[in-house]
């Protein structure tokens, strides 16, 4: 678990491993991230991110008196997928596209 101090920025890539909580109203979102093996909890209004996603990641730490050290974010801009695994798992979430149409628009369309 990566530990930072409260109240200092943070800024780095991260993978989405999962939501735990997302308010599609709000957007304001409780998601758990990797990074470089580490895991973190992000909190802010990042409801749009998904599982699998690279993202970048600004924000502060903050120790929540109930759930720990998070990162507040403040902006989250996602990284476009690196690698056929990552390619493929994106080509899949497309609808009408499954394993083997992913397999032949990376052929076609990748060096």
């Amino acid at each position: 678990m990566i530990e930072g101090t409260p109240g200092t920025p943070f800024e780095g890539e991260v993978a989405i491993r999962r939501r735990r909580y997302a308010s599609e109203e709000s957007g304001f979102a409780v998601v758990d991230a990797e990074r470089d093996g580490d895991e973190l909890v992000l909190v802010g209004p990042i409801a749009h991110l998904e599982e699998r996603e690279r993202v970048r990641i600004a924000g502060t730490w903050q120790d929540d008196r109930r759930f720990g050290m998070q990162v507040k974010v403040a902006t989250a801009e996602p990284l476009p997928p690196s690698g056929d695994a990552a390619l493929t798992a994106y080509l899949k979430r497309v609808k009408h596209v499954g394993a083997g149409r992913a397999a032949q628009l990376l052929n076609r369309h990748v060096d």
